[in-house]
Order: C-alpha cells, then structure tokens, then sequence
C-alpha cells in the first residue's frame, strides 16, 4: 500500500516538473521563436539542468510540439461541438465554423500579438489549419448524408475549404477583404454546385439589425397565419428574439423570404413565417432544423397553433407534424381556442425537402 502511496506522489512530481519546463519553454518560444530557443536555454528559465530535459521529452522539435499543441485545447473541444453539431444544424455548419475560425483568431491576436515571435505566430496559425481539415471533411461528409453534392472529392473540398476560405477569417479585421463572409458563403455555393443567385435561401442566419423593420412588415403579411395576433405585441417579441439572438432568417437579395423565433428558456418556438413569394422551396424546413438545434437533445419543445377546425390550421398542422410535434393539447388563450404542440428534439436533423 505504501508503495503505491509512493509512486502516485512520484507521478504529481514528475507531472509539475514536466509542466515547468514546458511552461519555461512556452515563455522560451513566444519570446525568441523556435530557432531562437535552445534546450540550454528552456532549463535556465525552468532552473533545472539540462540533463533532466531528456528525461520527459527527445528534443527541441518534441517539446515545441507539445506547446503548439497545449494551445489548442479549448479550439479542439469547441470545433469538436461544432463537428458534432452538423448533424442537428447542417444548413448552419460552415457559417458557425468559420465564425469559430474568425473568434478565436480574434481571441487569440488579443491575447498574444506582439508578445509572441512572428515565426511561431506563423507556426500557430499553419497547426491551426492542419487542426481544422479533419473536422471540415466531418462537416462535409454530414452534408452529403444530407443531400449535398460537391464538385470535387471530400478530402480536395476539406483541403481547399480550410486553407482558403478558412484562412481568410483568420486574418485580423482590418486585413480581411472586405465582404469575406458573402464572398466565402459563394466559393462554398461553387464548390457545392448550388445555383449563386438562391444560395442565401440555403442560409439560416442571425438578422442584422437594420432586417427588423422587414421582419415586422413580414410577420404583419402573414399575420393570419399566427394564433392570438397581435401587431404591438409582435414587434416588441421581434425585437426582444433579436437582442438575445433567438430568430433566425432567410434572406435573398433584399427581402427577408422567412424567420422563425423561439424561446430557450420557455424551450418553445414562437412564431415561424415564409413570404408568399417564397413558399414551397424548403425555406420553413431550414429554419425549423436550425432552430431545433438550438435546443439540447431530448429536450421537450412545444408551438402554439390553431386548432385543427381552424381555416388556417392544416398547412400549419402538417408542417409542424413533420418535425415530430405530435402531441397535442387544447388550450385556450385570451379567449382563443388553440392548441400546444410538443416534442422531443433529435439527434439528428429531421430533412423534409
């Protein structure tokens, strides 16, 4: 028992002396850059010999690995999430990845620039993207299972996506071209085969703040489609879905073709509109999907609807029935004879296209 006792202190040892000499290293490399740093130097700055290096890495090269490597711990969790994520929200996927990208380049010049070496900035920013190119190949792969049909094969498409429209977002504000996300969202579209002039209509997206005006002059043109309607109430709920980012729209050109708001903490979707123009092209089922992947798995999720002898009832009843929103109960709402649908949310997105 003893014994035991002893080699698991020992292992907390060896582990704070391994950490000490990769964290001398880490300040080692930042400051002068790989080929600036010699082991001599790392052990001075750990205040051990250098005798003891060997002991827990082979080399230079082993011990600057394992700091690039140490860097991207939390990118590797968050673009796991995001992999994982696609299967539930596949129409978002490749925006939410390059905001990653864009974020956590970001979070990262703010944290490091001009306290690091530019030769291991440089080395930092190629791990990132070599990181990213499995993970693109997920995504897309998710996207074939889903009807998706690239041009090229899906290592050739993860390759370009990642180190050329990848890159771009990782490049600071001010030295990004100006309209990287539109033009990024068109060389995806290409390399998709999808038709430039309604790739937006494939497009969930947050609204910009300039789009409430539309959403409103939108949710007043279908406003018979919403149970218990209300033209005041309506605005300050789109304005409220707005700020805490809980709408989603379809846009082409300069009209908004559908939203669809919900509430997290009411775990509901509240209303979901499609401009006549737009109807019967998929633009309800996108938003839909990307909605209920906002919600954790397994968790319930309700609507409110007409009732079933309502005259507007049946297109909503089938579109929302689709989506698993079976359960249904009568309800009354200020006067108004509805009924809440609910249901459980999937692992996967439900595709009715």
């Amino acid at each position: 028992m003893a014994g035991g006792v002893d080699l698991q202190k020992k292992a907390v040892k060896d582990n704070a002396k391994k950490s000490k000499i990769l964290s001398a290293a880490a300040n080692c490399f930042m400051a002068d850059g790989f080929e600036g740093t010699s082991i001599r130097k790392i052990m001075n700055e750990a205040g051990a010999e250098v005798g003891l290096f060997y002991y827990y890495f082979k080399s230079k090269d082993d011990i600057y690995s394992a700091f690039i490597e140490s860097l991207f711990m939390d990118y590797r969790i968050k673009i796991i999430g995001m992999t994982e994520k696609a299967v539930r929200s596949p129409y978002t996927s490749f925006i939410d990845i390059f905001g990653l990208f864009a974020d956590e380049a970001e979070r990262f010049r703010n944290e490091f620039v001009g306290k690091m070496h530019e030769s291991t900035l440089r080395d930092i920013r190629d791990r990132s993207l070599e990181i990213s190119v499995p993970y693109i190949k997920q995504i897309i792969e998710v996207l074939i299972e889903y009807g998706a049909k690239p041009l090229i094969s899906t290592e050739e498409l993860a390759i370009i996506m990642t180190y050329g429209i990848g890159n771009l977002f990782l490049r600071d504000k001010e030295s990004r071209l100006a309209g990287t996300d539109r033009e990024s969202m068109k060389t995806t579209a290409l390399l998709f085969g999808l038709d430039l002039e309604y790739v937006s209509l494939t497009l969930p997206r947050i609204p910009y703040a300039e789009e409430a005006e539309k959403i409103t002059a939108l949710a007043e043109l279908c406003s018979e489609n919403f149970a218990d309607y209300n033209a005041e109430r309506m605005a300050r709920l789109i304005k409220k879905r707005m700020s805490s980012g809980e709408i989603f729209v379809i846009a082409h050109k300069n009209n908004i073709a559908g939203f669809i708001m919900f509430s997290k903490k009411n775990k509901m979707i509240d209303h979901i509109a499609v401009s006549p123009d737009y109807r019967r092209i998929g633009i309800a089922s996108r938003l839909m999907v990307t909605a209920m992947a906002q919600f954790e798995v397994g968790e319930e999720l309700s609507a409110v609807t007409f009732r079933q002898e309502h005259l507007m009832s049946d297109g909503v009843s089938r579109m929302y029935k689709k989506f698993g929103f079976d359960d249904e109960k009568n309800i009354v709402v200020r006067g108004e004879p509805l009924v809440r649908r609910t249901t459980v949310v999937p692992e996967k997105a439900i595709i009715t296209e």
